[in-house]
């Protein structure tokens, strides 16, 4: 019986040397896209490998460049600058109570297999009696326009307060294609420093030859184990 399992062993190691090993091995990058590399005003809506950032209106439907922003009062997430829709606004918000992105969004069009989004949101209001602060909301969809996934911040209650949004994809083969975020009801926010991570096409890796050679010899060692046995055992 001992015999018949190392020969099924054996059978098993010719078969790897034979057709050699596939693995299908997956990577994953994430990409900073972050505008404090550019001048306050510069228009980075093409800026970045791999995607594309402009601003929108729901409502009317028309897109605009985004440009790189420098805040007097040092409003944002990592360095300097923030993403804006010109060189003399700066914030992200909704038009409508209850409404999400009925005025100023920002959308991010990505040209790779994404896997996951994150995004910060920055409070830009002072306390003020009877306000519960404002809100940031990040959308995630796909190729066919349909909502994945959604994140609604906590309220960012003090003027520079930062939460990172995030999202990703729950269904396996699915990707975001881009998103929309903005401010959740009447409020207004600033955005800054996003990230997406890409994953690449699953891609096939044959051993080098070297490896072929290792399992080559571990193969011969196992026939001279299997033949010094069966000789000791007929002696």
């Amino acid at each position: 019986m001992r015999q018949v399992k190392v020969y099924i062993w054996m059978l098993c190691v010719l078969v790897l040397l034979v057709f050699g090993i596939q693995v299908t091995t997956v990577q994953a990058t994430l990409y900073s896209v972050d505008s404090d590399a550019f001048a306050h005003g510069t228009d980075i809506s093409d800026a970045f490998s791999g995607v594309t950032l402009s601003l929108g209106n729901t409502a009317e439907g028309w897109h605009l460049p985004i440009v790189s922003y420098t805040h007097a009062q040092g409003l944002s997430s990592t360095g300097t600058n923030i993403f804006a829709p010109s060189h003399i606004f700066w914030i992200f918000g909704t038009g409508l109570q209850g409404g999400p992105l009925n005025e100023y969004w920002l959308r991010a069009d990505f040209a790779s297999f994404v896997d996951s989004v994150s995004l910060d949101a920055i409070g830009d209001s002072f306390p003020i009696p009877g306000d519960a602060g404002d809100y940031g909301l990040l959308l995630a969809y796909n190729a066919s326009d349909v909502l994945i996934d959604s994140y609604q911040t906590s309220a960012l209650t003090s003027y520079g307060m930062v939460e990172t949004m995030s999202v990703t994809t729950s269904v396996h083969g699915d990707s975001i294609a881009y998103i929309l975020a903005s401010a959740y009801g009447h409020d207004m926010i600033a955005l800054d420093n996003l990230q997406y991570n890409v994953i690449s096409e699953p891609s096939t890796v044959i051993p080098e030859p070297n490896t072929l050679v290792l399992f080559g010899l571990g193969f011969l060692g196992l026939v001279g184990y299997v033949y010094r046995r069966k000789r000791r055992l007929s002696d």
